[in-house]
């Protein structure tokens, strides 16, 4: 099941969470289970007065053109293949540039440890219920 219903309040949560953000802050969007950017997480975005930007592979270049990421993913049981591998570069961009990172993860049997020690980083994960 996709995680369609339960992505705007968090979204718009995350959004105001972040300190220093510009008033008008470019944001990345990318859902794991895609592969890519969702439709569903630029409403929350634009709502929130940034400016959303769809992530397709994760790249360095992608990650140098924006302020916020927000990755969710919709799997219970797995991250996507090329979120895995792109870890170690998105957390470079936390590090080292202050990029704000948000992830709304599914699964919640076992957090995202990779990033809970660095900067700017919010993790939000709740049980969805069908």
């Amino acid at each position: 099941m996709k995680l369609r219903t339960l992505n705007k309040v968090p979204f718009a949560l995350m959004l105001t969470s972040f300190s220093g953000l510009a008033l008008s802050a470019n944001v990345g969007y990318y859902e794991m289970c895609d592969n890519g950017p969702s439709p569903s997480h630029v409403a929350p975005i634009t709502n929130a007065g940034h400016t959303p930007v769809p992530i397709y592979d994760l790249t360095d270049a992608e990650l140098a053109s924006i302020d916020a990421l927000f990755i969710t993913n919709c799997s219970n049981g797995q991250y996507g293949l090329e979120y895995i591998n792109r870890r170690a570069a998105i957390a470079a961009r936390v590090r080292d540039y202050g990029l704000n990172l948000a992830i709304h993860d599914r699964s919640v049997l076992e957090l995202n440890k990779f990033f809970l020690e660095l900067p700017q980083f919010l993790l939000y994960a709740s049980p969805v219920t069908q």
